[in-house]
């Protein structure tokens, strides 16, 4: 039975989701699963994107801790985290990302960890280290949308995958619900990397105020709760696994 990897570009993924309409949060495992059929053995998912530092960024960083956090619960899924810089112009830019997922395509194809890759990007830059897997002996499969079939890309694939029919098909698994209240866990959106990304679920609204009376009259106003981390975690999972322009506090521009 063929063994096949899974390399997945998150912020690049995150935006071709977006802009074909799709659910941003994802349920990784079961785009690999479903990625695969039925005939074929995942061996690992690799997901890669790039991360705010905590010091020049802690806000940024902070909101997109849950979504690490979630990524490191998804079954056979290893993640592969760049960073976000700022340059001179104050234009954010992300780094180590396509040298890592370019490396670990090749590595293990070198030490015969998997037969077929399965990658998800749309970067034309990936072209010769799909070329270098191939001569390798490995079978390399590219999914992407219709609308974004590059030339090199698919010319240098032995198949390719129509990422859109492959989610129509399996969007009940792929595209998991938003978690509700009481659910502290939070899902890839697509990214979410972001994970899918999908249209960002709708935030979970706060818990009424609860009544709270003065130790003694007249009564002293109660402000209103903060939002519960549920509705934080949900509004953070939209901008998760963004390509990082300047108006994008996930994942910057490559």
């Amino acid at each position: 039975m063929s063994r096949v990897c899974v390399f997945i570009d998150g912020s690049n993924l995150y935006f071709a989701l977006k802009r074909n309409n799709k659910n941003t949060r994802v349920d990784y495992h079961q785009l690999s699963l479903a990625l695969l059929k039925t005939d074929r053995t995942l061996i690992r998912t690799y997901y890669y994107n790039a991360v705010f530092d905590v010091n020049a960024f802690p806000d940024k960083a902070k909101n997109q801790q849950s979504f690490l956090d979630s990524l490191d619960r998804t079954p056979y899924l290893e993640l592969r985290l760049g960073r976000i810089v700022q340059n001179r112009e104050g234009h954010r830019m992300e780094k180590g990302v396509d040298v890592r997922m370019a490396s670990d395509m090749v590595y293990y194809a070198a030490r015969d960890f998997y037969d077929t890759a399965i990658v998800l990007t749309e970067d034309q830059d990936f072209a010769p280290a799909l070329a270098l897997v191939k001569e390798m002996g490995k079978h390399v499969e590219l999914a992407v949308f219709p609308d974004a079939q590059n030339r090199e890309m698919v010319k240098t694939c032995d198949k390719l995958i129509n990422l859109n029919e492959v989610v129509d098909a399996h969007s009940a698994t792929i595209f998991p619900a938003a978690p509700d209240k009481d659910d502290h866990r939070s899902t890839p959106p697509v990214a979410s990397m972001n994970l899918p990304v999908q249209a960002s679920p709708a935030a979970i609204p706060p818990p009424p105020p609860v009544p709270v009376t003065a130790p003694a009259p007249p009564p002293v106003p109660v402000s209103a709760p903060a939002p519960s981390r549920a509705a934080e975690k949900t509004s953070a999972t939209a901008s998760k696994t963004r390509k990082r322009g300047d108006d994008d506090d996930n994942f910057g521009n490559r």
